[in-house]
């Protein structure tokens, strides 16, 4: 097997999955046996806009889930239009149960932000690390 230090992680994988009734996006990077690291896109983008350039150079250390929110990128659109704090934060949760992530690191733009935290207080023993950027408590 290649040491990580030597594998090119610049392309994400593309993947979809079935969440609370729609069609969710995220990309992947890394090595699915590196630590996780969620990268959690603001209100205005999507994974692909907010992370394509900056995830390759965190692949080599940890394996990158960085999804797109309903409504936002390749995410469907929900169809009653809830676009609420409580709906994302449970998106973000039933998309950790689905992969079944051990405690993870993130870093959060914005309003994803604003989602993490959220979803940290519900959840604090499944945050290794976060790192905010442009989202205050």
């Amino acid at each position: 097997m290649t040491p990580l230090a030597a594998r090119d992680f610049a392309t994400p994988r593309e993947q979809f999955i079935e969440l609370r009734g729609l069609r969710f996006h995220y990309l992947e990077w890394g090595d699915s046996a590196a630590p996780p690291l969620l990268m959690v896109h603001g209100g205005a983008s999507s994974a692909r806009g907010t992370w394509t350039l900056t995830a390759p150079s965190y692949a080599n250390h940890f394996h990158i889930i960085a999804p797109d929110h309903r409504g936002h990128g390749e995410t469907d659109w929900d169809p009653d239009a809830r676009y609420g704090l409580p709906e994302y934060v449970a998106d973000l949760a039933a998309l950790i149960d689905a992969l079944r992530l051990p405690p993870f690191f993130v870093i959060a733009h914005s309003m994803g932000g604003f989602i993490t935290l959220a979803y940290a207080a519900e959840h604090p023993e499944s945050i290794r690390g976060l790192v905010l950027v442009d989202a205050a408590p």
